[in-house]
């Protein structure tokens, strides 16, 4: 009774601890890459196989997806309100120059609107905990963009379950 008794608290102790996936990006002239940890899923000086992107391109072209804007908003609303979401922790930084000052001391305005618009939209499947921007303008005469991320997504394999029972519950709903 005892062995099942840990088993038992063992089973709850995996299902509702969360597990953090930390990620990474980074994008310049230069260089760029996503890593899940340590490993390196694209990069610039990694090959990736043409055979196997032009299968999944043929793969998406035959299979077009049966949900629907209606579908995707119903989703999107009932995982905004809901208290079982992932949380996130996310640090932006993005330097950028262009040959003018005047458009780059422009486009810094339009970019914290765009770094606003992108917290609510990230808002929506994540409860954010910590979120770091830093938007630097770099005032010289050439062109130069560099943007790094690094997010850890906190995830429960509960979390996954109920949010895989949301969408299946919107998907099978009839389109108005």
């Amino acid at each position: 009774m005892k062995i099942l008794f840990i088993i038992f608290f063992i089973f709850l102790f995996i299902l509702f601890f969360p597990i953090p996936l930390k990620f990474t990006s980074y994008y310049s002239s230069e260089n760029y890459y996503i890593k899940f940890y340590k490993l390196i899923l694209i990069s610039k000086y990694k090959s990736n196989n043409p055979k196997t992107l032009n299968r999944l391109i043929e793969y998406n072209k035959k299979n077009k997806s049966k949900f629907h804007m209606s579908k995707y908003k119903k989703f999107c609303s009932k995982l905004f309100y809901s208290k079982f979401k992932p949380s996130l922790k996310i640090n932006l930084s993005f330097s950028y120059s262009l040959n003018d000052s005047y458009n780059t001391a422009l486009i810094y305005g339009l970019l914290c609107t765009l770094f606003s618009f992108l917290y609510q939209l990230v808002n929506i499947p994540f409860n954010i905990k910590k979120y770091n921007l830093n938007v630097d303008p770099i005032f010289k005469d050439e062109i130069l963009v560099k943007f790094e991320t690094s997010s850890i997504i906190f995830i429960s394999f509960a979390q996954i379950i109920y949010i895989s029972i949301i969408f299946i519950k919107t998907s099978k709903e009839g389109t108005p």
